[in-house]
């Protein structure tokens, strides 16, 4: 079996004490390594083990496969005395061992155990985790991800109190959080509200497009939750009533009708027949009382995404900054938010995010489309 990545076998890499598990394990990340899917098919076809339940017992698993390969091809047996191999008891044996010290014993007349993962929101509400230890809960998951120590602190105790009120036991898991390893911000451009009328596949209108809008007459900083932008009023401008209708040139020119569906105090639902695309500086006027007229503003900007065709180059660089698109010869540059990272990265390591959901430093199949390199996006080193 070749060796896994380089990044395992360096010299910067500390002895390892060479348990039986410690080998099993490089022996799966050789493995996993490379794309088995035509190997595991012709593996199935012919009736062999397809690998596919070989984690517990990787050496032994490919060196009976291959044992069973030479004898059916009338060739003699393969000498592996000088292997050390995990059998397919002992990985069994050992994740079963494993499965109860860390879990513990299973449950009675269950052959599972059930996890569930706290909210920090409900830390002061007894009666919730008391429930889930009489639904059956085994253990209790504290996702370090999230919150702060007083908060786990609190889980904790909590879980610990309703296990001696219902007598039930009860693991407590700590899932501590690594680093949070994200692209660095995009460049931004204006924002854009984009509503779009649901229609039937005849193209008539079914239910009209909605925005809601705070009417002000100076422009604010923040609009409150659930407003999509503010309905700034132009000087001596009166409000707008209920069913009038607002003559609005979107984004593109076009001239639309918006509609004034509800009105809660400065709080105006605006409803469009049409699709509309507005970004800040947009003008309004009532239809009827054309002193009653203003500007669209408050809308948030938005991130530009890097599109990257087959064969880019995306670059992540170790310097801080904003990404920027490929530019003639100069493919397109990302940042990372753990810029120390990048330096331990050797050639040839695979960078993956969770967006692109193909590597970076491959290109997508041609049945991908173009991917959208997003902000704030988690990126992972799976070698």
């Amino acid at each position: 079996m070749k060796q896994p990545n380089s990044l395992f076998w360096s010299s910067k890499t500390p002895s390892l004490p060479w348990h039986p598990g410690i080998r099993n394990m490089l022996h799966y990340l050789a493995l996993r390594s490379i794309d088995l899917r035509l190997l595991q098919d012709a593996l199935s076809d012919a009736g062999l083990s397809s690998l596919g339940r070989a984690e517990s017992h990787v050496l032994d698993s490919v060196q009976c496969t291959l044992q069973i390969l030479r004898a059916a091809l009338q060739m003699p047996p393969a000498d592996f005395s000088g292997t050390t191999a995990i059998t397919r008891e002992q990985g069994q044996q050992a994740l079963t061992n494993n499965t109860l010290a860390l879990l513990g014993s299973l449950p009675h007349q269950r052959s599972t155990h059930i996890m569930v993962t706290l909210s920090g929101d409900r830390v002061d509400d007894f009666n919730f985790f008391r429930n889930l230890l009489t639904a059956g809960m085994n253990i209790a998951r504290i996702n370090c991800a999230h919150d702060d120590p007083a908060i786990w602190q609190r889980l904790a105790e909590q879980v610990r109190t309703a296990s001696r009120d219902t007598g039930q036991p009860c693991r407590i898991l700590a899932d501590l959080a690594g680093h949070k390893i994200r692209t660095g911000p995009l460049p931004e451009v204006p924002g854009v509200i984009h509503l779009r009328p649901e229609r039937d596949r005849l193209g008539r209108l079914q239910t009209p497009a909605q925005m809601t809008v705070l009417a002000c007459h100076k422009e604010i900083a923040l609009s409150p939750a659930g407003v999509d932008c503010l309905l700034l009023m132009a000087s001596g401008s009166a409000m707008p009533q209920q069913g009038e209708d607002l003559l609005c040139h979107d984004a593109r020119g076009k001239e639309r009708v918006l509609v004034v569906e509800r009105i809660e105090g400065q709080i105006i639902t605006l409803q469009a027949m049409q699709g509309c695309y507005f970004t800040a500086g947009n003008p309004w006027q009532s239809r009827r009382r054309r002193h009653v007229q203003g500007h669209f503003v408050g809308i948030p900007q938005s991130a530009l995404p890097l599109h990257l065709e087959v064969d880019d180059q995306l670059l992540l660089q170790s310097q801080p900054g904003t990404g920027t698109p490929a530019q003639k010869s100069r493919p397109a540059r990302i940042s990372c938010t753990l810029p120390e990272v990048v330096a331990q990265l050797p050639v040839g390591q695979a960078v993956w995010n969770r967006v692109l959901k193909v590597p970076c430093c491959a290109p997508p199949k041609p049945n991908q489309g173009v991917p959208a390199c997003k902000q704030a996006v988690v990126s992972t080193f799976p070698d």
